[in-house]
Formats: structure tokens, sequence, C-alpha cells
């Protein structure tokens, strides 16, 4: 069996043993308010048309997608959300729950929950090796927002898997002047989802256009711009326009949405790429630091595009999130609190850009006791996201 085959084979077996895992924890998981309301207001009794229409009242984000598959498959099976029966209140909220249900209705954001670690591991399997798989794999894993939010009936899972593919099919874009024909399309698919998704992926996709009318523009012709940018930016642009009801009120400083989705460790990760890659391609560096092994400019091209895509989707949002602040409505007005739910994007752009630069790092180190302390960094690191996320979680998902 060769290499891919059997990256794929462990690519397989990882989703089934994420999916059936988050398949057992939704079991005892009752639906809180906003799956409740989801099902009630916004799938059942709604019809397709007014659905892909963007006309639900009732929802914040009114991209179609997730909606859509969820009355699918409600409709499969003729369910009935009435089986729902309030839970005794926990925390000071109130759940809904049915042994059915509590599974029935995550069945699909449990299939994107799974995907997620096992397309970083094929990817990075791929492109670099096991080693690097698994780590980016595990680095996905070790997110408590993945396990939060993957077990819910909404459509946040999504979002973040479709970023992760979106993210993907641009860095195989990107690395190629003469990208194959079937990754443009793949990077236009993923595009037009993420746009039936969240409106806000708009945001994602203009960024990606600005790489390549800055980077690649010879790559680009009129199909291209039409099917890969211009559409999904139209999509998303409608159903923005559609769901225009007021204005988002925040709890916390702005920074913390952003800290809760990209954690302090990935950004000392990304600085510290960032100064050593500055003094790699400085003048004199080698008289500076002898004792320093240093990345060569073709090896820092290489990992240019994560770095474009990760620093400036940080900044578009920051800017993004400044101007909603200062129109910012309280709920009694009209407003809707902006969660940092709503930045889930940043989990799979984050874990993406640390693989690459802690990699390129740990190639730069040419001696053993080097290496073997980073290793050693990014073990310990590892092993302190997966306690956090743990007690993080625990009392959510044992409710």
């Amino acid at each position: 069996m060769g290499q891919r085959s059997m990256a794929m084979v462990f690519s397989g077996l990882l989703f089934l043993g994420v999916y059936f895992c988050g398949f057992f924890l939704s079991a005892g998981k009752p639906l809180w308010l906003d799956e409740h309301h989801s099902m009630t207001r916004s799938i059942a009794g709604v019809s397709y048309g007014q659905i892909l229409q963007g006309r639900l009242d009732w929802e914040g984000n009114n991209a179609p997608l997730f909606y859509l598959l969820q009355k699918s498959v409600c409709d499969l099976v003729a369910y009935d959300p009435g089986v729902l029966v309030p839970v005794s209140p926990s925390q000071g909220m109130l759940f809904y729950g049915d042994p059915f249900s509590n599974v029935f209705l995550r069945l699909i954001p449990l299939f994107f929950m799974a995907l997620a670690p096992a397309i970083l591991f094929y990817y990075f399997s791929r492109r670099y090796s096991w080693v690097w798989g698994g780590f980016s794999a595990l680095l996905c894993l070790s997110s408590w927002l993945l396990w939060w939010y993957g077990l819910e009936a909404r459509p946040y899972i999504h979002f973040l898997t479709l970023s992760l593919l979106q993210v993907v099919a641009f860095l195989e874009v990107a690395r190629s002047r003469d990208a194959d024909g079937r990754l443009w399309w793949g990077l236009g698919v993923v595009n037009v989802l993420l746009a039936l998704t969240v409106t806000a992926s708009i945001l994602q996709v203009a960024l990606i256009a600005v790489w390549f009318a800055g980077f690649s523009r010879r790559s680009l012709n009129t199909c291209k711009i039409i099917f890969v940018f211009l559409l999904p930016a139209l999509i998303a642009a409608y159903y923005y326009a559609v769901a225009l009801k007021g204005r988002s009120w925040f709890s916390v400083p702005i920074y913390k949405y952003y800290l809760s989705n990209v954690p302090w460790h990935i950004l000392a990760v990304s600085a510290a790429f960032f100064v050593y890659a500055g003094l790699s391609w400085s003048w004199g560096h080698k008289r500076i630091f002898p004792f320093l092994q240093w990345m060569s400019r073709d090896e820092i091209k290489k990992v240019w595009p994560a770095v474009f895509f990760f620093v400036s989707l940080s900044a578009v949002y920051f800017l993004a999130l400044a101007f909603f602040k200062m129109r910012e409505l309280p709920v009694a007005e009209g407003g809707a609190p902006f969660a940092n739910r709503h930045l889930i994007n940043f989990v799979p752009v984050g874990i993406i850009a640390m693989t690459i630069f802690s990699r390129a790092l740990f190639q730069s180190f040419k001696d053993v006791q080097t290496r073997g302390f980073f290793t050693a960094l990014l073990v310990a690191l590892l092993a302190w996201r997966f306690i956090y996320t743990y007690f993080y979680v625990h009392s959510w998902i044992n409710i």
C-alpha cells in the first residue's frame, strides 16, 4: 500500500473516531435554546424557497446551507420537533431534550466536525510528513471551539471546516504558477459553499482575490474571476443585505474575541516566525548571529501565502469589529450579542499557520539539541491545550 493510500486510510480512521466520539457525546447533551429555536422557527414549517431567499426572521446569519441540509434530513424521516421537551434549567439556561433528537439533529454538524482533523492530517501528511500531519490534527482536536460547537445543530462548525478547505485549496493554487484547473474549480466551489454558510466569508474571498491580483495576476482569467471570486461575493452580499435587522452589542473588549479563536501561543509562534524570517532576509544577519542557522529566501517564499492570509485576515477582522463596535446597539433596542463563535473561522487558519510556521522553524534548526528543545516545546503546548480544552468544555458536554 502506497503512502497516499496509507494517509487516506488513517485519515478515514481519524474521521470515524472523531465522528463516533461526537455521536456518543451528543446523546447526553440536550439542545440549548438557539438550537431549539433554529429547528422550530427556521427549519420546521419554513419552505425551502423561504430558506433560499434568506427570509429567516429569527436568524442573524441567514445564509441557507445549514438550514437546507437540516431540513432535507428532517424531511427524509418526517422528523417532528414536537418530541422535544424542556429539560430542567442548568447554569441558568433552558434546554430541550429527546434521546433521538439529541443525536439526529447533530448528524450533519458531527460530519463537519470529524472532517476537519481528518483533512488536516491528510493534507500535511502528504505535503510534509506523517509527523506534521499528526501535529496539525492534534492542534485541531485540542481546540475547545471544535468540541463546543461541533456538538451543536448550528452552522458554526460548517464555517470552521469550509474555511479549512478554503485555505488548503488557496495554498495549493498559490504554490503553483500553473495550477491544475481542478484546484481552481475546487476553490470556487468552496468559496460558494462558504458564501451559502456565513455572509462574513466575503472577507476571506476578497483577501484571496487580493492575493492573486497582487502576486499572481497572470494566473487569472475572466472565468476564474467570475466563478471563484465574483459569484460567492455576490451571494454573500445578497444574504447580508436581506438580513440587515439591527446592530450587535459587545460584552468584552474586541481583542478577547480574537484571542478566544487564535490563542496567545499561536500568536507567539507566528511572531517568532516573522522575526526569524525577517532576520533571515536581512543583510548581514550571518555576521550578527553567526551561531544560528537561517532560512533561505526560497523557504520564506514557500510559506508566504499562509503568512499573508493569516495576517491580513486578522487585520480585516480587527477593523470590522472596531467598525461594528462603534455602531453597537443594546438588546433592548434591537441589537444582537456578538459571541466569539462568529470568529470560529480563525481556528483552522491559526492551525494551518502554526503548523507551517513550526515546520519552517524546525527545518531551519540543524543541531539535534535545538530540534529536541523545539519538539519538547510543541509537545508541552499540545498537552496544555488538551488539558485546558477538557476542563473548559467538560461541564458543558455533561449537562
